[in-house]
């Protein structure tokens, strides 16, 4: 029987990491091959339940500081905020999680691999379903009504996944929550991340559509045979270029400007996949997944139902939830070789700063080849899990 979760003011209860990262001003020779091992006495549950309340709170309070950058738009209603916070408002997960936690929820579930394509493949699907319809009754889509669609397919398609995290989130809860909450959308970020995620709306499907769309295509033509194949291709090629670059800015002390706003979030939630500068956007948006479908080809539809698997473990590897779930995108060739991605991996990552490892983000592959996995702290003893 797990203890029961109750909710601490934060206000009055700063977490132990809400340190800055003295590390991101520190050259990289400086660092340690390993990040420091960072105390959890507060997961101590026998220790912790024999306390007092106050010894308790005091147990997992770290810092008599607030470090995190101020944020309040969480505190107005949806009409008392300007149109960027009204954007990011989708993004937000709720209040639970953002709540410090003073017990444990047992062991990290393992999730059953079953579960993320279930939910998947029909929201992917759904649109070249719609169009093939269409296209069965001889009308075919102008390439300006082809993008209006699928860009509200995708907009669709990221509310239906920010309310299936939210859902998990409630119910899983989020790593590290009795240590630390989950970060706010900071007040003087609100308008990069809104213009983030608008870049991200118009580039991914204004360069798909106007680069890639036939209309005369029938999309269930637009499948071959080998995509289960390339698709699995792609994502390790895609990971293997965002795994150097993301090394690089960690390791290259002027590259970590590129990249220093995005780990701002210390405890991030799906919002702060959007939290990056205009060159990250630029990089990870355009040409990182350009030149992996310059080394792996696919069809405007493959590409299409590709995007959105990739933009929901972009998303979900930041939500934090407290579950073992590997990466659906890449766990065929993964998990033979143990290098599957969980939440926790990316968690970890953020938690860290700039020492942290942890560089790919579809996979754990090319961090296993080159050595820069962290041991998972939560979830190290979970096994991947079909049913």
């Amino acid at each position: 029987m797990s203890a029961s979760i109750r909710p601490i003011d934060i206000s009055v209860l700063p977490s132990h990491d809400e340190t800055p990262d003295v590390s991101d001003t520190s050259s990289s020779s400086s660092r340690s091959s390993t990040p420091p091992p960072l105390e959890n006495p507060a997961l101590n549950l026998q220790a912790d339940n024999a306390l007092p309340n106050d010894a308790l709170l005091k147990r997992t309070t770290r810092q008599g500081k607030e470090w995190r950058a101020p944020s309040t738009m969480h505190t107005r209603s949806f009409w008392q905020r300007n149109w960027p916070q009204r954007l990011m408002s989708s993004a937000m997960m709720n209040q639970s999680h953002h709540t410090l936690k003073d017990g444990t929820r047992g062991p990290v579930p393992s999730f059953p691999l079953w579960r993320d394509p279930v939910f998947l493949l029909p929201t992917t699907l759904l649109t070249p379903a719609l169009q093939q319809l269409s296209m069965s009754y001889g009308y075919e889509w102008p390439i300006h009504f082809a993008f209006v669609i699928y860009f509200a397919s995708l907009v669709l398609f990221f509310m239906l996944s920010a309310h299936r995290f939210n859902k998990l989130g409630q119910k899983y809860g989020v790593f590290n929550e009795t240590n630390r909450a989950r970060d706010h959308i900071p007040d003087d970020s609100v308008d990069i991340m809104a213009g983030g995620i608008l870049m991200y709306f118009f580039w991914r499907i204004g360069l798909l559509v106007y680069h890639c769309y036939d209309p005369s295509v029938v999309p269930s033509s637009n499948f071959s045979w080998t995509y289960v194949i390339r698709f699995q291709i792609w994502f390790l090629v895609n990971d293997l270029m965002f795994y150097c670059y993301h090394r690089a800015t960690h390791e290259v002390d002027f590259l970590w400007k590129i990249h220093s706003l995005h780990h701002r979030a210390k405890a991030p939630t799906m919002a702060h996949a959007a939290l990056a500068g205009h060159m990250q956007h630029l990089i990870e948006i355009i040409i990182i997944p350009s030149l992996s479908t310059y080394v792996v080809p696919l069809s405007f539809h493959e590409q299409w139902m590709l995007y959105l698997w990739l933009a929901h473990i972009e998303t979900m590897g930041h939500s934090g939830i407290r579950i073992h779930g590997p990466n659906p995108n890449t766990w065929l060739a993964c998990l033979p070789f143990g290098a599957e991605l969980v939440i926790e991996d990316h968690d970890l990552h953020h938690r860290y700063g700039k020492s942290g490892k942890n560089y790919g983000k579809q996979t754990r592959f090319w961090d296993v080849m080159f050595g820069t996995c962290m041991e998972r702290e939560e979830g190290g003893d979970c096994k991947a899990r079909w049913i």
